[in-house]
């Protein structure tokens, strides 16, 4: 296959694969947004195997929209794989979750909201973070400040020095309600890709006892590496089961290089565990691939905001752009061909992992 760089090619070859892999498809059109090109956005869903199968995979790429190419490359390597499902099992490929981010090149939403941190239980007291209000003028200048390193680092050293490394990654990247313009904004209400994702769980994996998820996303670790961003407790049966299947993993710290983890709010995966599939076992992972250094994709993350909200300066918006989607999409072929075999590895070990897994004691 060759590898889509872009929303529209992704779309078809994931469809053209999942057609010729006996799949039933569902195409889930955005009711109000349209691609550059004013072609619909869809979320494309792919079912394979029993339909009412105890054990279950779900896959789920473009999360963060611009993401969503080498999460698109693995699922439909998959597909074009034809794999055969053991008795008992099926999957659930949720493609371009954030179908927006993607057409327009941003990893956030229509809204401008991180679909990552947009499961909150209750609106009406959405979690609080102080910490990125503190730090909220230093990532998000109204004019381009070609000096995001110093200020990235200038906020680091702020908060940890106010209250610790888990509190200045909790203000960067854990997620805050009450800034619409600032990053990793989680929204102030259920997105529509939220509520089409609610749905199609509740239809196609309410009778699911056992899933294997895989939510692809890229930035963390090594170059074209992937980094098993695992929520399941160190030592925990739901930890080592995921080991058997992909091997040992990384400690989430790492991802940052100071020892600390943030504390996420609003996660897809929590949502999923705690009211849109309560009643199922679940074990898995978000799995990142590596493409650069963390100041660099925190950088891009800070191009992302200014596109949509700085002041207009054509000569500089083309350039932050292509450099911003090389940080979370980089066009080397060696790094697309690693994501795309590697991601194919990683959903096969989840199926054959699947079939293997016996409920708890």
């Amino acid at each position: 296959m060759a590898y889509p760089d872009n929303y529209g090619a992704a779309t078809a070859a994931f469809v053209a694969a999942a057609e010729a892999a006996g799949a039933t498809i569902e195409r889930h059109a955005h009711p109000a947004a349209r691609a550059p090109d004013d072609a619909p956005l869809d979320i494309v869903v792919a079912a394979l195997g029993e339909r009412h199968a105890p054990r279950m995979l779900l896959s789920i790429s473009g999360t963060h929209g611009l993401e969503a190419c080498s999460g698109s490359a693995a699922q439909t390597r998959f597909l074009e794989g034809r794999p055969a499902f053991p008795a008992g099992t099926g999957a659930l490929i949720v493609h371009c979750l954030n179908p927006y981010g993607f057409a327009w090149r941003s990893r956030a939403n229509e809204d401008f909201v991180d679909l990552s941190r947009n499961f909150i239980a209750d609106w009406s007291a959405p979690p609080a973070n102080p910490y990125y209000g503190e730090i909220h003028p230093l990532l998000t200048a109204a004019e381009w400040q070609d000096n995001t390193e110093e200020r990235l680092y200038q906020a680091i050293a702020q908060l940890t020095t106010a209250h610790g490394p888990r509190e200045a990654l909790t203000g960067l990247t854990g997620g805050q309600y009450d800034h619409p313009d600032g990053l990793s904004f989680g929204g102030d209400g259920t997105s529509w890709s939220r509520r089409v994702f609610e749905d199609v769980c509740g239809r196609w994996l309410s009778h699911a006892r056992r899933i294997a998820y895989v939510d692809f996303h890229t930035g963390f670790g090594a170059f074209g590496q992937p980094f098993f961003v695992c929520l399941h407790p160190e030592g925990s049966a739901e930890r080592d089961r995921v080991e058997s299947w992909w091997g040992p993993m990384n400690r989430n710290a790492d991802a940052f290089g100071i020892g600390a983890e943030p504390d996420w709010q609003g996660l897809l995966w929590d949502g999923l565990r705690r009211w849109i599939l309560p009643d199922a076992e679940i074990c898995g992972s978000v799995i990142e691939f590596g493409t650069y250094p963390l100041p660099r994709v925190a950088r891009a993350l800070m191009i992302d905001r200014w596109l949509r909200f700085g002041q207009e300066d054509a000569g500089w918006r083309d350039a932050l752009r292509a450099e911003m989607v090389e940080a979370f999409a980089p066009p080397a072929a060696d790094w697309r061909t690693a994501v795309t075999t590697r991601g194919c590895a990683v959903l096969d070990a989840a199926l054959t992992g699947l079939a293997r897994w016996q409920p708890a004691a």
